[in-house]
C-alpha cells in the first residue's frame, strides 16, 4: 500500500528516505522510497514499525550492482561511477554485517563493478574487477600501472575479501618505478619533486620487502628485472638516472667522469640494503680500474693526473691481479704493462735509438716502475734482445760508455 514513484509496495520493500547513504545509492526514477503523504514523519514512523528497510542486505547490494550495469552507457557513466563509488563506501562501512553472505562476497570478487580511474596520466573513469585494481593505499607504487580506486578501504575484512590485503606484485611495482624514472626526462610536463618523492617511496618499499621472510623471492625478481635498467636516481647530487653498474657506494676522486658516480647520500643513508643486495659495489675493485684504463686518452693532459692515480693505486696490488693492466708508452698509447720498459738511461741514450712503443711514458716514475716490476731499458740492452744498437760497437762496451 505504500506509494512510490511508479507503483505501490509493501513496507518491507521500501527504504527509509531519511537514511541518506542508502537513498544516494538509487537513481531518482527508482521506486524504492515512499512519496507524497507517505513521506511525512507520521507515516515514516508507522512504516518503520511495519518493517521499512533501514539497511541493505547482500541481496539488495547485488541488485544495486546489476542495476548499475544496466544503466552503464556513455551518457550515464559519470552518474553510474559516482553511485558505484558510494556503494563501495557503504559496503566498506557495513561489511561486518555483510561478510557472511557468500553470494554477495562472490559478486564483489568476480564482477566488474568497482569504480576506478585508469592509470596515470589519463585517469579516466572505468570499472574493474577486484583482481585487476587496488584502492589508494599503495597509490605511489601502482598508479601508472593499475586502475586505482580513489578511496582507501577501512574494513580489514573487506580488504581481505577483495584480495587487497597483500602488497602489490613486485613486477607491477617495478613497472611503476621504471615509468617514474622515465618521467624525470620530462621536467616540463611533471612536478619533479612529486616524481622524486614517488621514486623514493618505491625504493623504500623494495628496501622493506627484501628483508621480509620471503625477501629472497622479491630480491630475485628485482635482480631479474632491474639488472640492466636505468633506475637509480642520484637525488640531490645530479638527479640523473643510472644502472647498477654505474654507481658505487664509495668512489675515489681520481676516477675520470663518465665511468662511475658515487651513490647519493640520500640513497646511501636510506636504502643501502636495497642497493647493496642488488649489486651496487661498496668500492671499485682492481678489474674496475683496469677497465677504466682501456678507454682513457693519455694524450689529453687533463686526463693524465687521474690516469696516473689509477695506475699508482693498482701498483700496490699483487702481480697476479694485474692481468690486462695498461700503462702509457712514450707515444701516449695505453699498452700492456708487461711489454713496457722503464727508461733508466734517459738522455744518456739517443732517443732515435729507442723504440717508444715499448718504453714507459716519462710520467711513470722509477718507484712506480719498480712496484710494477718493469724491466729497465739498460737491462734489455745488456741482454741485446730487443734493440740493434750499432753494427760496429759491442753492446756491452756501448752501455758502459753510456753509464759512465
Amino acid at each position: 500500500f505504500v506509494k512510490t514513484s511508479s507503483d505501490r509496495k509493501k513496507p518491507i520493500e521500501v527504504f527509509d528516505p531519511d537514511i541518506v547513504n542508502i537513498k544516494d545509492l538509487f537513481f531518482t526514477d527508482e521506486p524504492f522510497f515512499p512519496i507524497e503523504e507517505y513521506q511525512t514523519q507520521d507515516y515514516l514512523f508507522k512504516l518503520r514499525e511495519l518493517g521499512m528497510k533501514r539497511s541493505m542486505t547482500g541481496t539488495d547490494l547485488i541488485d544495486r550492482i546489476e542495476k548499475y550495469k544496466s544503466r552503464l552507457c556513455d551518457d550515464e557513466i559519470v552518474s553510474v561511477h559516482n553511485k558505484s563509488f558510494l556503494l563501495l563506501k557503504y559496503i566498506d562501512k557495513n561489511y561486518q554485517d555483510l561478510k557472511d553472505d557468500i553470494l554477495f562476497r562472490e559478486k564483489l570478487q568476480t564482477e566488474t563493478w568497482i569504480p576506478t580511474l585508469t592509470p596515470e596520466p589519463d585517469n579516466q573513469r572505468t570499472f574493474s574487477k577486484a583482481s585487476d585494481c587496488r584502492d589508494n593505499l599503495y597509490i605511489d607504487l601502482i598508479s601508472y600501472t593499475l586502475p586505482i580506486v580513489d578511496y582507501k578501504i577501512v574494513s580489514d575484512k573487506l580488504r581481505q575479501s577483495l584480495g587487497w590485503d597483500t602488497i602489490p606484485p613486485t613486477e607491477i611495482v617495478i613497472k611503476q618505478l621504471l615509468h617514474l624514472v622515465n618521467l624525470m626526462n620530462q621536467p616540463r610536463k611533471h612536478s619533479m619533486n612529486n616524481i622524486r618523492n614517488r621514486i623514493n617511496t618505491n625504493y623504500e618499499h623494495f628496501n622493506k620487502i627484501i628483508n621480509q621472510p620471503d625477501g629472497e623471492t622479491h630480491l630475485a625478481i628485482l635482480k631479474q628485472n632491474l639488472a640492466k635498467e636505468q633506475w637509480i636516481l642520484n637525488e640531490s647530487d645530479d638527479n640523473d638516472i643510472y644502472t647498477i653498474d654505474e654507481v658505487v657506494f664509495s668512489l675515489h676522486n681520481f676516477i675520470p667522469s663518465g665511468y662511475w658516480v658515487q651513490l647519493s647520500r640520500n640513497n646511501r643513508i636510506n636504502y643501502s640494503t636495497l642497493f647493496e643486495k642488488l649489486g651496487v659495489k661498496k668500492t671499485l675493485d682492481i678489474q674496475d680500474f683496469i677497465r677504466v684504463l682501456r678507454n682513457v686518452n693519455f694524450s689529453k693532459p687533463k686526463q693524465r693526473a687521474n690516469i696516473m692515480s689509477i695506475i699508482d693505486e693498482l701498483s700496490k696490488s699483487k702481480e697476479e691481479n694485474l692481468t690486462g693492466l695498461l700503462i702509457p708508452n712514450m707515444n701516449c698509447e695505453m699498452v700492456d704493462y708487461k711489454i713496457v720498459l722503464f727508461d733508466d738511461l734517459g738522455s744518456r741514450e739517443n732517443d732515435s735509438m729507442k723504440d717508444f712503443n715499448i718504453i714507459a711514458h716519462s710520467e711513470i716514475s722509477k718507484n712506480l716502475a719498480k712496484r710494477l716490476k718493469l724491466e729497465n731499458l739498460s737491462e734489455v740492452l745488456l741482454k741485446n734482445s730487443k734493440f740493434d744498437f750499432g753494427q760496429h760497437e759491442q753492446v756491452t762496451t756501448r752501455l758502459k760508455n753510456i753509464l759512465r
